[in-house]
C-alpha cells in the first residue's frame, strides 16, 4: 500500500451533529446511511480525524439506531472515521438525541 492509500488509524471522537438526511441502506436491513453537519467534537482515542470537518456536511452510517433519526435532529454520538486521506465515512455509535441544539 502506498501512503495515499493507507487507511485511517483506529480513532474515536465524541461529536454533536445535526442530521441533514437519514435513510435505511438498500443492501443491509440493519444499516442506516446519514448525512450530517458536525458542530462539536472531542477526540477520545487515537488521531483526531473529525476537527477538520467541523461545520461541513459529511457522510456516515450506523447500525440498528435506537433513536429516531429525523432531518434537523441534533444528536450526540461516538464517531470513528473510516477511510483514507481523500475520502471516507464516519461510523456512528452510542447515538442519543442532544439535550441542547446548536
Amino acid at each position: 500500500m502506498t501512503p495515499a492509500n493507507t487507511p485511517a488509524a483506529p480513532n474515536l471522537s465524541r461529536i454533536k451533529a445535526r442530521i441533514e438526511s437519514a435513510h435505511p441502506a438498500k443492501a443491509f436491513a440493519d444499516k442506516w446511511e446519514l448525512s450530517l453537519v458536525i458542530t462539536q467534537t472531542v477526540s477520545l482515542d487515537g488521531p483526531d480525524f473529525v476537527s477538520r470537518y467541523l461545520g461541513s456536511v459529511v457522510d456516515g452510517f450506523t447500525f440498528n439506531p435506537t433513536v429516531q433519526l429525523d432531518t434537523g435532529t441534533v444528536i450526540d454520538a461516538e464517531a470513528s472515521y473510516i477511510g483514507g486521506p481523500h475520502s471516507g465515512l464516519f461510523h456512528l455509535s452510542s447515538i442519543t438525541i442532544s439535550s441542547f441544539a446548536t
